[in-house]
Formats: C-alpha cells, sequence, structure tokens
C-alpha cells in the first residue's frame, strides 16, 4: 500500500556526464506525485420487525483519523451513497453547513448531490479533482451516524472505523449496508 498513485506511463532517460553532478528535473520534465484516493459506497436500511426500508437523507460524519479533516455525507432518495456520484466539485463538503458544533443537524440544509472532498494537507490538494480521482486520501475513517429527522425513532449504529485502499479498477470502496433497528419496546 502506497499514499501515492503509480504514473506507469511517465519515464525520463538522463544520461550521466559527471561525477556528483545533481540532475534537477522541473517544469515539463517533472513528475508530479499524486495522491492515491478513492471514493466509497454504502447503503443505509432501517429495520422494524421483518419490515427493512432503505433510508434517504441520513447524515454521517465521515473522519480522516490521520488529519482529524473531516466532512459530512447525506444519503440518496435510495437510501445510498456513493462519492462516485456526486461531482466533487458541485458544493463541495455543502453538507458541513448543516451541522452545528455540538452535532445537532440542520434538515433544511442538507442536500445529497452536494459534492465531498477529502485533502491531504497540501493546499494544492485542498481542490477537489476532476472526478476522475476519488473523494477520499486513502488512509483510516472514522464514520459515524448522526441523529437527525430521517433516522428519528431509530437507534442509531455505533460508529465504526474503515481503512481505505487504492484500488486499480478505481471502483468506489463499498463499505455495507449500515442498519438501523427499532427500539424494543418492553411492557
Amino acid at each position: 500500500r502506497s499514499g501515492y498513485s503509480v504514473n506507469r506511463e511517465w519515464s525520463k532517460t538522463v544520461n550521466i556526464r559527471e561525477n556528483g553532478f545533481l540532475y534537477v528535473l522541473d517544469g515539463y520534465d517533472s513528475l508530479i506525485d499524486e495522491i492515491a484516493r478513492t471514493d466509497i459506497r454504502f447503503n443505509k436500511e432501517g429495520v422494524r420487525g421483518n419490515n427493512h426500508v432503505f433510508l434517504p437523507n441520513v447524515v454521517f460524519r465521515v473522519t480522516n483519523l490521520e488529519s482529524g479533516e473531516s466532512h459530512i455525507l447525506v444519503t440518496d432518495p435510495n437510501g445510498s451513497f456513493d462519492s462516485a456520484n456526486q461531482p466533487h466539485s458541485y458544493n463541495t463538503n455543502g453538507n458541513d453547513y448543516a451541522v452545528n458544533d455540538a452535532g445537532e443537524v440542520d434538515d433544511s440544509l442538507l442536500n445529497y448531490e452536494y459534492g465531498v472532498w477529502f485533502g491531504n494537507g497540501n493546499p494544492a490538494d485542498s481542490v477537489p479533482g476532476s472526478g476522475k480521482v476519488g473523494a477520499f486520501v486513502i488512509g483510516k475513517y472514522r464514520i459515524e451516524e448522526l441523529a437527525c429527522a430521517a433516522n428519528e425513532g431509530y437507534v442509531l449504529c455505533e460508529p465504526f472505523e474503515v481503512e481505505l485502499y487504492k484500488r486499480d479498477n478505481q471502483e468506489s470502496y463499498f463499505i455495507g449496508t449500515i442498519t438501523n433497528n427499532a427500539p424494543t419496546l418492553i411492557s
């Protein structure tokens, strides 16, 4: 596992003409290290008895455990989230404004179509990519479901961690189906 994508198409031939001379690659000759990135996807469902339903508009806080960077994700009308389906540059991280410092959600500010983008601490990487690269820098993330109107009446899932790796096939990293159960009433 590497933190950078390997550019297998780039090559440069140099001739060593003088012992101890440092050949500097810059400009056209240089190779830019591209941060390894991926996308994530998951489904969200609620269960009451034997009734399973996908839950749209459920809110999650996702935090990069290395950098501490954190953003808000929202499931779509089908109860799914896939960062590859939203243009990363469309109102990038706009859902972050729907959650205050206490973790309270203003549902009126949410939009599942808003893009998400995790930087790598480098100012040059703070601008979303073209969509040809993933929204998430590879690494460990904490995913936390937040209380919102869409999951009211369900027990929230416990926060969990995932480690994202670079995938050669460019498919989104499928986390799975995150399930909320209705509370059990004891009479």
